[in-house]
Formats: structure tokens, sequence, C-alpha cells
């Protein structure tokens, strides 16, 4: 019997796109607008990050441990929608995973005993993204001076 090939997939990549990362302490919004996405772009972000796993890893260390309550912005149903069982950070990165995948913003909301906090992750294109003029080296080089 031989045994079976593992295939993998390939390294998740787009040439010019990337997430802005910011968090933002206090009340949860209603509903995000492209107002205050355009708002938040203007502003240095916390980390520029180049994959969805890397968005993903970023907003869940994010979230502080001991949030009872964890949401994902849903665009399509323009809502928050709760994911996961506190405590369950498997399925909550997994789901930050699976937002970034499709190239989305990924925005999550946190509920917890010290306070409530917002994490956005900006899907932005290299025309979308001031800061891609003032690059003084590649974006690869960029990526990797872990800004």
């Amino acid at each position: 019997m031989r045994p079976e090939r593992i295939v993998q997939a390939p390294p998740w990549r787009a040439e010019g796109v990337h997430w802005h990362a910011y968090r933002a302490p206090g009340a949860v919004p209603a509903a995000p607008t492209d107002e205050e996405r355009a708002r938040r772009l203007t502003l240095p972000p916390h980390v520029t990050l180049c994959t969805p796993h890397a968005v993903s890893g970023w907003i869940t260390r994010q979230l502080p441990a001991s949030s009872i309550h964890v949401a994902l912005w849903a665009p399509d149903r323009r809502r928050w929608v709760p994911i996961g069982d506190a405590g369950d950070w498997q399925r909550v990165r997994l789901e930050f995973l699976l937002q970034a995948a499709r190239g989305e913003d990924v925005y999550a909301a946190a509920h917890a005993p010290g306070g409530n906090l917002v994490v956005f992750g900006e899907f932005v294109t290299t025309a979308q993204c001031a800061e891609h003029t003032r690059f003084t080296e590649s974006l690869p080089e960029h990526y990797r001076t872990g800004r």
C-alpha cells in the first residue's frame, strides 16, 4: 500500500494588498461606517500585516484573555455576530482567518471585565495606501522590519 501524498497549498500571497491594523478601547460601534474607515486609514497603523494568518493572529492576541463575548463584524449581514464561546480562541482565530482570506476587512469586538475593545484590520490595496508612496524600500523589506 502506497502512502498518500500530502498536498500543501502555497502560501497566501497577493501583490499590492495588505492590512492596516488598529486598536480602539471603548464602546463597540453600532455599525462600522465608510467614513470611520477612511479616517482610520489616515492614521499610522499599529501594525501592517501582509497575510490572513498574520491578521488573524494579531487580532486574536489583542483581545483580552478574560473576554466574556467576542463578536465579528459580518459585512454581508450588516451586524456584529457572536463567535465562539468564551475562551474558544481556536474558533475565534479561525473566523478571523476566514474573513481575512476572502480579502475583507476584519473587525472584532470584545467585551471583558476591564472594558470593551474593538480591533480593526483594514484591507487595503496599493492605490488606497498613502504609505506606499513613502516606502524607501520594497514592500517585502518593509514587512520584514516588523513595523
